[in-house]
C-alpha cells in the first residue's frame, strides 16, 4: 500500500501565497516483471524423488537435473534460451534433455536450447540427465547454476545446486579374483593328477603300490 500525495500553490500581487494538497492511496500486488529460472536435482543413482538444492552422490551416480522457467504475469516472452554448463566432476549424458517431458535437440550445456514462446504467466520444464565422473574428488562440493534470456528480457541466474560427493571411487578396469571354494577345489585337481600320474609309472615299472580307499 502505497499514498502518492501531490501540492499545488497559487499567489498574486495583493494576496498571499496558497496551497493546497491532494492524495491518492495505491494498493494491490506488485508484479513479476521478467522471467525466473529454478535449478533442482535428484540423484536416480540412490532412488532420489523430490527436487532438492541439495544432495549427495558418489563418482558413477547418475543425476537428474530440473529447470523451472516461468514468464511473469505480465509479460510474454520471445526466443527463451535455457543453458547450464556443468562443473567439472560432472559429465552430460547425451540426448537427455527434455521440455515438458519431450525430448529435444542438444545444446543444453554449451551455448543452451530455445524453447520458443513463454507467454504471461506460462511455466516450462527442462530437463537432463548428467553423470558423476569416475575420477572425481571425494569430499568436495561441485555447485552449479542455469540461466535463461529471452529477446525482450535480459539474462538471469537460478539459485545453485550443490553436489556432496562422499563415498569411495570406481576403480576401473579392477580383475575379479576367484578366492575360498574355487581355489581348494583346483588344488584338490591337481593333487588328484599327480596321484593318477604316479600310479601310471609304477605300473609301467612293474611296482606294486598301496591304493587309498
Amino acid at each position: 500500500i502505497t499514498t502518492l500525495t501531490n501540492t499545488a500553490s497559487a499567489v498574486a500581487d495583493n494576496a498571499p501565497t496558497v496551497n493546497d494538497t491532494a492524495s491518492v492511496l495505491v494498493t494491490g500486488i506488485v508484479q513479476n516483471t521478467t522471467l525466473t529460472i529454478q535449478k533442482f536435482g535428484k540423484n536416480i543413482t540412490r532412488g532420489d524423488t523430490s527436487n532438492q538444492t541439495s544432495l549427495n552422490a558418489k563418482a558413477g551416480d547418475t543425476i537428474e537435473f530440473d529447470l523451472i522457467i516461468s514468464a511473469p504475469a505480465n509479460t510474454t516472452l520471445y526466443n527463451v534460451v535455457v543453458a547450464d554448463v556443468l562443473p567439472a566432476g560432472l559429465t552430460y549424458s547425451n540426448n537427455s534433455t527434455a521440455l515438458n517431458n519431450t525430448i529435444i535437440g542438444e545444446g543444453i550445456t554449451y551455448g543452451g536450447v530455445n524453447i520458443g514462446t513463454l507467454y504471461s504467466g506460462q511455466q516450462a520444464t527442462v530437463k537432463f540427465f548428467a553423470r558423476v565422473n569416475p575420477n572425481v574428488t571425494v569430499n568436495q562440493i561441485i555447485t552449479n547454476t542455469a540461466n535463461a534470456r529471452a529477446d525482450n528480457v535480459p539474462l538471469t541466474n537460478s539459485q545453485p545446486v550443490q553436489i556432496t560427493i562422499n563415498g569411495a571411487k570406481i576403480i576401473m578396469g579392477a580383475l575379479y579374483v576367484p578366492t575360498g571354494p574355487t581355489t581348494d577345489v583346483f588344488a584338490l585337481a591337481g593333487f588328484g593328477g599327480l596321484i593318477s600320474s604316479a600310479l601310471y609309472v609304477a605300473k609301467r615299472k612293474g611296482l606294486n603300490l598301496i591304493r587309498l580307499a
